[in-house]
C-alpha cells in the first residue's frame, strides 16, 4: 500500500496536493496499523511469561516499553495521521478561502508533530527499547541464540536508526515500516511440559517523508 501512494510530505498545504486519489489507501494503512498496534499487547504479555523466569524485572521493563509504544503510537502517531485526513476531506467541500486556510493551518501542526525529533523517540525508540531489552533476557534463557541476537540486532538497528543521519530528518527513509522482530520461540521445557510460543514482532506503519 506504501508503494501505492509513495512517500507523504511535510507540511499541511502539501499534504492536502498529495492526497487527492489516496485518502481511501491511507484510512487502511492507518486502520491497518492501530490493529498491528494492538497486537503488540498480547504479544508482550506472552513473552512476559515465558520469560519472566529468567529475569522479571527486565521483562517487566521491556514490557513498559512495548506498552508505552503502543499508547503513544495511537495517541500520537496514527491520531496525527487521521487529524490531517479528516481535515482534508473538509477541506475539499470547503467553500471559502477563509475555511481552507483554517484546515491547512490544522494539518500543518500535525504534520509538524509527525516530522519532530520527539516523534522519533514515540514511534521508534520505545519499541527498539522494549525488543532490545527481551533479546538480552533470551540470552540468559533456553532460546536458541539466533532468536536473542536478532531481538538485539533490531533493537540496536532501530535506535542508531532513529538517532543517526539518515534519520535526522526522520521521514526520508521507511523504518518505521521495515523495523521488524520475528522472534520463533520453540520446545521451550518449564516443569513438567513443553511450552511452544512463537511471537511475532512487527512494525508496519509510518511511512517517512522524503522532504
Amino acid at each position: 500500500m506504501y508503494a501505492h501512494v509513495g512517500a507523504p510530505p511535510n507540511g499541511g498545504e502539501a499534504w492536502f496536493k498529495y492526497l487527492p486519489g489516496k485518502t481511501t489507501v491511507w484510512w487502511e494503512i492507518l486502520g491497518l496499523s492501530v490493529f498491528t498496534d494492538f497486537l503488540y499487547v498480547p504479544v508482550a504479555f506472552a513473552l512476559y511469561l515465558v520469560l519472566k523466569e529468567f529475569n522479571r524485572n527486565v521483562m517487566l521493563l521491556a514490557g513498559a516499553f512495548v506498552g508505552l509504544f503502543v499508547v503513544l503510537d495511537l495517541a500520537v502517531t496514527w491520531s496525527h495521521y487521521a487529524a490531517v485526513l479528516t481535515l482534508y476531506q473538509n477541506y475539499a467541500i470547503a467553500t471559502d478561502d477563509a475555511h481552507r486556510a483554517s484546515y491547512i493551518a490544522a494539518a500543518n501542526y500535525a504534520s509538524a508533530m509527525l516530522n519532530s525529533p520527539l516523534e522519533i523517540v514515540y514511534a521508534i525508540v520505545t519499541l527498539s527499547s522494549g525488543i532490545l531489552l527481551v533479546g538480552l533476557v533470551i540470552l540468559r534463557g533456553a532460546f536458541k541464540k539466533i532468536t536473542a541476537y536478532l531481538a538485539l540486532g533490531t533493537g540496536v538497528l532501530g535506535i542508531l536508526l532513529a538517532y543517526g543521519p539518515p534519520l535526522r530528518h526522520h521521514r526520508k527513509c521507511p523504518v518505521r515500516h521495515g523495523l521488524a522482530l520475528f522472534c520463533r520461540l520453540q520446545t521451550l521445557p518449564t516443569h513438567s511440559r513443553v511450552i511452544q510460543v512463537q511471537a511475532k514482532w512487527s512494525l508496519v506503519s509510518h511511512q517517512i517523508d522524503p522532504n
